[in-house]
């Protein structure tokens, strides 16, 4: 396919750059990781810049955590075997591009179409990607299509180096008006990308088929910023990308969240994450879990592929506001055993406890990775329970109280407690017999009726 210049391509009509996604669409290979085939995955995510520099000696702290520490590609591949030991068997990392200065974490796009040098060249990264794909990993790469770094300059950027490949700039003052969500600029820092532009629409595309295909291939994308940009856009940048697509709308409304399913695989279960925080950390009532559960199947498409997490590189982790161990390995089994795509964020498994960006974002090399740590355990033995029947079903509130909550996995029964220490996690196998076939689970879903 012959692709034509910038200067050329500012005339094409809409018309034009969907068709040329769609003839994307069209050439995806058959290969491709599968929404089903993710389903039965569980992704624990690297901060690229955080996890190991890969140069086989001991890694310096890292005094300023808005700055680059020095992890690299190399590094997370000299480390897969530290995460598929715990079971994991997919692997999220940070956007890979090249990023304006002090842009270690990968959302400050300055060239879109080179590997970021601080990470490595494509040569390392094609060769994590091969690695990981050895150990039968997925590997999931974070993708922007919103905006790129700003420092000032337009022309700087490429290839969206002109000012009208960008919204022109302002502040979103009201978060509830969904056109400035979508036009408006972030920050000061971030140029929003004129997604209504054809050119742009479709050289996005070219750019996400190119990572996909040229660096991996990769199995899947997660992407940034997913509600500041239209709807019907993402139809034809998903479908260029060709692979399982995981998005991030961060709210805790089910149906503003929902509606994005309509256009891509998944979604981050952002909703359900503002539950198990109030419910592990703040101790409030089970119910919140059981009522959300019902909440999100009324509003998504497909609930077992969303992404279940307690903690990410956006959000202060878990043990920095609730420092009991028992409540988190509860909000950890929820994560890992519930309906859902479970991710885990590194430094789970080493009681990492950073606050907000960037103190959550510590480096891994100061833990030593130690394989003998109780959470690496504790995690590693979840992955195992799960991974025997990596595509069994659930059934949700099959008993909930104040205080406890149980649900079931396959032919696994798992109770989960809200009381913190001196409380235990329970993986029955096989699963009651008072249990089966939904009894409970109506019973449950009877009382939430009469609420």
């Amino acid at each position: 396919m012959i692709f034509a210049s910038k200067s050329t391509t500012r005339t094409i009509c809409t018309a034009a750059a969907l068709w040329f996604l769609t003839v994307l669409d069209q050439s995806i290979t058959v290969s491709a990781a599968t929404a089903a085939e993710w389903k039965g995955r569980a992704i624990y995510q690297v901060v690229t810049d955080r996890f190991y520099n890969g140069d086989g000696k001991s890694s310096a702290p890292c005094d300023n955590l808005s700055l680059y520490c020095g992890g690299t590609f190399d590094g997370i591949t000299q480390k897969l075997d530290y995460i598929h030991g715990m079971g994991f068997d997919a692997i999220w990392i940070s956007p890979v591009v090249k990023n304006m200065d002090n842009g270690y974490h990968g959302y400050w796009a300055q060239d879109f179409y080179s590997t970021n040098p601080n990470f490595g060249t494509l040569e390392s990264l094609s060769n994590l990607v091969k690695e990981a794909h050895q150990r039968d990993m997925f590997v999931m790469v974070d993708v922007v299509a919103n905006h790129a770094g700003f420092n000032g300059d337009f022309s700087s950027t490429a290839p969206f180096n002109t000012s009208s490949d960008y919204h022109s700039r302002c502040d979103i003052n009201n978060w509830n008006d969904q056109t400035q969500v979508e036009q408006c600029w972030v920050t000061g820092q971030l140029s929003d990308l004129n997604t209504e532009d054809p050119w742009v629409q479709a050289e996005l595309g070219r750019i996400v088929r190119w990572w996909v295909t040229k660096a991996g291939p990769f199995d899947g994308v997660r992407i940034d910023t997913v509600k500041h940009v239209r709807k019907d856009f993402w139809t034809g940048f998903t479908g260029a990308a060709g692979v399982f697509a995981m998005g991030e709308v961060f709210s805790n409304d089910a149906g503003y969240v929902g509606d994005y399913q309509k256009v891509m695989d998944s979604l981050h279960s952002y909703p359900m994450y503002y539950q198990l925080r109030n419910v592990f950390q703040q101790k409030q009532s089970m119910w919140s879990i059981s009522n959300q559960v019902w909440t999100d199947k009324q509003n998504f498409k497909d609930t077992t592929v969303l992404g279940s997490f307690v903690e990410n590189h956006d959000n202060p982790r878990f043990l920095h506001d609730q420092s009991d161990m028992s409540l988190y390995k509860n909000a950890l089994a929820y994560v890992m055993m519930a309906e859902g795509i479970p991710t885990i964020y590194y430094g789970a498994e080493q009681a990492y406890a950073g606050g907000q960006d960037p103190g959550n974002r510590e480096p891994l090399w100061t833990s030593g990775w130690s394989t003998d740590s109780d959470l690496y355990k504790f995690l590693k033995t979840l992955n195992t329970v799960r991974t025997k029947d990596r595509f069994a079903n659930n059934t949700m509130n099959i008993h909930v109280s104040d205080n406890i909550y149980t649900f079931t996995r396959g032919n696994a029964f798992i109770a989960l407690s809200n009381v913190g220490s001196g409380q235990s996690v329970e993986a029955i196998s096989p699963v009651p017999s008072s249990f089966k076939n939904g009894a409970g689970e109506e019973a449950s879903r009877q009382r939430l009726r009469q609420q």
